[in-house]
């Protein structure tokens, strides 16, 4: 399996696994399994891709999704496309167009991700207002109505480990950043 068959793969699990939770589980109120289900959907779609075993395989979907991927594998190795300007001779494949680009947006998402892991430590050693938890660390302004509910409710966010989902999604967004469910998984 090459790493674009792999990535085509995980991206189609994670849209089977949203498509389950918006259809079935998203107005449910069992919050603690829609959490797990979402952060299961999320760690299931970059492992199953890896199963090779015959039962696995002969299952429609892993059969469509493995199709699928060759054929777009196939058709971006093995198109080149010239690139105005370049060296004589010099072919550039399609795939390397797109892992350009993927690496690109790879650079971008990451150092997004640095910018915003900065922004939140000095928003935690200054910041004092509004509600907010990160890791056990709960900041709750003292001037907020119903502020008992509110403490209450981060720390509930503390205990249930939110900000390790928030990581996690966060990753999962560096390396699918160019697909538009990882952004719903964000919000759910």
């Amino acid at each position: 399996m090459t790493g674009l068959n792999y990535l085509v793969q995980v991206n189609i699990y994670l849209l089977m696994f949203f498509i389950f939770y918006a259809g079935v589980l998203r107005n449910e109120t069992f919050f603690k399994n829609n959490r797990f289900y979402l952060i299961a959907g999320c760690l299931l779609s970059f492992v199953i891709p890896f199963f090779n075993s015959d039962w696995f395989q002969t299952l429609l979907i892993t059969e469509r999704v493995r199709e699928v991927s060759e054929v777009v594998s196939i058709q971006m190795i093995y198109e080149p496309v010239v690139i105005e300007g370049a060296e004589k001779g010099q072919r550039w494949t399609m795939a390397d167009i797109l892992t350009a680009a993927y690496c690109i947006g790879i650079l971008v998402s990451v150092t997004r991700f640095i910018i915003q892991l900065t922004l939140l430590k000095k928003t935690l050693a200054l910041k004092k207002e509004g509600a907010y938890s990160f890791f056990g660390k709960v900041v709750v302004d003292e001037s907020l109505p119903e502020r008992e509910t509110i403490v209450q409710h981060e720390e509930v966010h503390v205990r249930q480990w939110h900000s390790l989902d928030v990581l996690l999604i966060e990753l999962i967004s560096i390396i699918n950043w160019f697909n538009p469910i990882v952004y719903l998984y964000k919000k759910e």
